[in-house]
């Protein structure tokens, strides 16, 4: 084998490397962008969670506030 032969296969080898390299590098631009989305709809559950939770307390809070004034209207 003659080093032309060597050179040639070593460069079509590192073009194969450079190649993969490159489609490893758009697979996690999508990972990022992926990991991205989630984190800002766990944001968005967690927004939604604290507002149902605020206005469940609320409603308790108020139910449980009429229901002890009639009780304590009907002692008297």
């Amino acid at each position: 084998m003659t080093d032309t032969n060597k050179t040639n296969g070593w460069n079509e080898w590192a073009k194969k490397v450079l190649s993969d390299l490159e489609e490893q590098k758009k697979d996690i631009g999508k990972l990022y962008e992926a990991i991205t989305e989630t984190k800002i709809e766990i944001a968005i559950l967690k927004t939604k969670a604290i507002f149902y939770g605020t206005v469940g307390g609320i409603i308790g809070t108020v139910i449980a506030a009429l229901i002890i004034n009639f009780i304590t209207r009907g002692i008297r």
